[in-house]
C-alpha cells in the first residue's frame, strides 16, 4: 500500500460518485476527503431541515433522516457547525424513556441496541451534547451488555458498543472495548466482517485500532484497495446503486483518514 495507490483509488471513487451519486453524495465525499470545504455539505443538510426541527435528507425523514445527518457531520468532522446542535436536539427529543432509540415502538432489542449505541456514540463527539441523554443511553446499553453480544461476530453489535464505549465512556468502557477489539479482529481475519465494515467501526471510534486488537490499519486499507471494482465503486457491479454509492463514499473517507498518515 502506498500513496499513489490510494490517490488512484480516490480518483476512481470520485468519478464513480460523480456519475452515480446525488448532490448529497457528492457533497459528502468532497467534505469527507477534503476536496472541498464542508459548507456545501452543510448547505445540503440545511435544505432538508423542516420547520418542526426534523430533517429529510436523501428521502429519509424522522429518525433515519436525523441519523443520516449525524453521520454526515461525523464524516466531515463538523460537530462544531451550528446545524449540529439542531440535529442532536432532534435526536435527543426522539429518545425513549428507557434511554434507547428505535425506528419503531416494536423494534426488536437487537435493532434498539445498534441504533442506540451508534447514535449515542456519535452524539458524544459533539460539545453541545447534553449529559442526561447520554447517561440514559449508557444505562440502557449497560443493562444489555455482555461479551456474548459481540462474540457472535455481529457487525451491528460490535459497531454500536465500540462506538459508544470509545466516545461516551462509562465504567464498562475499558473492558467492553477490549472485547470489541478482539472480536473486530477475529471477524476481519475470518472474513465474517468485510474490510469496509472493519474500517467503518474504526471510523466510528476515531481510532486506528481498538484495545485488544492486533490488526494493523495498513492491512485493512490494503484490503479495501483490493476490493475496489473496475468502475471505481465498491461492491459488485450488480448491487443496488445507492448501496454502492454509500459504500464508495465510506471506503474513500476511510482511505483518506487512515491510509495516508506519516
Amino acid at each position: 500500500m502506498n500513496r499513489p495507490d490510494i490517490d488512484g483509488a480516490l480518483a476512481r471513487a470520485r468519478g464513480f460518485v460523480l456519475e452515480r451519486g446525488q448532490a448529497l453524495d457528492r457533497a459528502r465525499l468532497a467534505a469527507g476527503i477534503g476536496d472541498a470545504k464542508r459548507d456545501v455539505l452543510l448547505a445540503e443538510m440545511l435544505a432538508g431541515e423542516r420547520a418542526d426541527g426534523s430533517f429529510e435528507i436523501a428521502g429519509r425523514g424522522g429518525l433515519a433522516g436525523a441519523m443520516l445527518a449525524l453521520a454526515c457531520l461525523d464524516e466531515a468532522c463538523a460537530f462544531d457547525a451550528p446545524v449540529a446542535a439542531r440535529v442532536i436536539a432532534r435526536l435527543e427529543s426522539a429518545q425513549n424513556e428507557d434511554g434507547s432509540w428505535a425506528p419503531a415502538p416494536d423494534s426488536p432489542d437487537a435493532t434498539r441496541l445498534v441504533v442506540t449505541g451508534v447514535v449515542a456514540g456519535l452524539v458524544a463527539k459533539a460539545a453541545c451534547a447534553r449529559p442526561k441523554p447520554l447517561r440514559l443511553a449508557g444505562r440502557f446499553l449497560a443493562a444489555h451488555w455482555g461479551p456474548e453480544r459481540v462474540q457472535s461476530g455481529d457487525y451491528g453489535a460490535i459497531a454500536a458498543f465500540a462506538c459508544f464505549f470509545a466516545n461516551a465512556g462509562m465504567e464498562l468502557a475499558d473492558v467492553g472495548l477490549q472485547w470489541c477489539g478482539r472480536e473486530l479482529e477475529r471477524g476481519y481475519r475470518t472474513g465474517r466482517l468485510t474490510p469496509l465494515q472493519t474500517a467503518r467501526v474504526l471510523m466510528l471510534c476515531d481510532a486506528y485500532s481498538l484495545p485488544g486488537a492486533r490488526l494493523p490499519i495498513e492491512d485493512v486499507i490494503g484490503s479495501l484497495l483490493a476490493g475496489q471494482a473496475e468502475d471505481g465503486g465498491w461492491f459488485s457491479m450488480a448491487c443496488d446503486r445507492e448501496l454502492r454509492v454509500n459504500a464508495t463514499i465510506e471506503a474513500a473517507i476511510a482511505m483518506r483518514r487512515f491510509g495516508q498518515r506519516g
